[in-house]
């Protein structure tokens, strides 16, 4: 009588069938070598077109990531292996998801700290 579980579902709730993001973060923040960002989305099994612009304080594009592919759940993960040319420092991210099935782009801002 001790067989106790744990089970969790998630949803993603909107009010629209339009592109949505959220829970945007990038872990481990404040990073040195890499970081990973992730969020979440309400278009599983569609391609996206996902850009992700590093901008130093000053708005000088330090990098640029791009994933295009098929979502397979709701969530994205994207890893950064910092290159070590780029000083410690505040740094402003802007995520951009496309959906390529309808065109529809959804953008946010965080920002990200570097530590050598």
């Amino acid at each position: 009588h001790n067989n106790s579980s744990y089970s969790e579902i998630d949803f993603f709730v909107t009010d629209s069938e339009a592109l949505a993001i959220s829970h945007l973060i990038n872990y481990p923040n404040p990073c040195s070598l890499s970081t990973s960002f992730s969020f979440e989305h309400n278009r599983s099994d569609e391609l996206l077109n996902i850009t992700i612009d590093i901008f130093s304080i000053n708005g000088q594009l330090v990098k640029s990531i791009n994933k295009i592919g098929v979502s397979s759940g709701f969530r994205e993960d994207i890893n950064w292996s910092i290159n070590s040319d780029i000083p410690k420092g505040i740094y402003i991210y802007k995520l951009n998801v496309k959906s390529e099935s309808d065109h529809s782009i959804v953008e946010k801002t965080e920002k990200l700290i570097i530590l050598r």
